[in-house]
């Protein structure tokens, strides 16, 4: 086979099984239903985590076992493999994607995180509780109220 054949059959492996994968993490339900109002922008989050994640997968791995099966010596090939250059531009790509990623997703995280994050702290409520055998007692002294369960805001 030819270089423009194995990069064909090599691309169309590695858009589906990334495509393939990615969409699984986006329909999956992996967290539980939301019981807070900051629960779906950390559950985003978490989703495009793991789209990430596995789309990155999927890529090395179809891109390894592709390299296993069609790169494989052959039982009457003896001799030793051609040398191989290392290629600058390569390694700086291969480098700079990663960290752009990486930041990406940390700048995400981090607006993320100030947008969930509490707004100013409300006035503090002052509870007395007193402890009894067999029940509690609750005064609220601002408000002047003595009530049996407790109600914070």
């Amino acid at each position: 086979m030819n270089g423009r054949r194995h990069g064909l059959i090599a691309t169309i492996i590695v858009v589906t099984s990334v495509i393939a994968l990615m969409a699984v993490f986006y329909f999956a339900k992996l967290t539980p239903d939301a019981a807070a109002a900051q629960a779906d922008p950390i559950d985003q989050i978490l989703r495009v985590l793991f789209m990430m994640g596995g789309g990155i997968f999927a890529l090395v791995m179809a891109l390894l076992l592709y390299s296993v099966f069609a790169f494989r010596r052959r039982p009457d090939d003896t001799t030793d493999g051609p040398g191989v250059q290392g290629d600058n531009r390569l390694e700086a790509l291969w480098t700079i994607i990663p960290l752009a990623t990486v930041i990406g997703l940390a700048v995400y995280g981090a607006i993320t995180l100030g947008a969930i994050r509490p707004g100013p702290t409300p006035q503090e409520l002052e509870v007395n509780v007193t402890g009894f055998q067999w029940a509690w007692q609750f005064e609220y002294p601002q408000q002047g109220i003595t009530p049996t369960e407790l109600r914070l805001p």
